[in-house]
């Protein structure tokens, strides 16, 4: 199976297979708590698409994606219809003679390595790379209300028969001595999106252990 990873700049283990008010002088006070607690929840805003109302797709630029299911605790949400046919084949294609054996990140030292908990074969696109990486990430910032610029390039992997990426936070842990190598270069991951370039007959899920959920490969 094909898969296309973006990763943005509350962790969720899974595994691979602004307006202005006017106030008064006598109310600065308030106003000063109340931009106190503005600043708070923009630090603490996650990229979240808008589901108010619970609506069963959100139209972005170009492209009208479809709501397949929503979870809280942990947050996730499934869509569909974010890549069209031609997008998933020409990103397999564009990807093709740059795949390499994926590595992780030691935790002790920050320096990429291949691991057994990871056998996966991927590559990267850096950020704007070509049309279709710039296309792709405008629509996914629109559907998720996050500047493009806070967003990796668009990583692309591949798992042969057998291949797995074992239970994990797809974040750096702060208080782990190799996190600041890699922090130092664009902070730490708010979100992950997993797009399907091709559907196996059978494997390839993405599973959430804690709650249970497993997410079927679908192209």
């Amino acid at each position: 199976a094909a898969v296309v990873v973006l990763k943005i700049s509350p962790p969720i283990k899974s595994v691979q297979s602004t307006g202005a008010q006017k106030h008064s002088k006598h109310h600065k006070p308030h106003s000063k708590i109340s931009q106190s607690q503005q600043t708070k929840q923009e630090q603490n805003r996650v990229p979240e698409p808008n589901l108010e109302n619970s609506p069963t797709y959100i139209d972005t630029f170009d492209r009208r994606v479809y709501i397949g299911a929503v979870m809280t605790l942990p947050r996730v949400v499934v869509f569909s219809n974010l890549l069209s046919e031609q997008e998933c084949d020409e990103l397999i294609a564009l990807s093709q003679p740059k795949l390499t054996r994926s590595t992780t990140v030691n935790s002790t030292t920050g320096a990429f390595e291949v691991h057994g908990a990871r056998t996966s074969d991927g590559t990267y696109f850096m950020l704007g790379e070509n049309p279709l990486c710039q296309r792709i990430e405008r629509r996914i910032a629109e559907l998720v209300r996050w500047p493009i610029e806070n967003g990796e390039g668009l990583q692309i992997l591949r798992y042969s028969n057998g291949a797995n990426y074992t239970p994990h936070y797809d974040y750096f842990d702060p208080a782990a001595p190799g996190s600041a190598t890699i922090l130092k270069t664009g902070g730490n991951r708010v979100g992950t999106i997993v797009m399907y370039l091709q559907s196996p007959e059978k494997g390839g899920a993405t599973t959430f252990p804690d709650v249970g959920l497993e997410v079927a490969p679908v192209k």
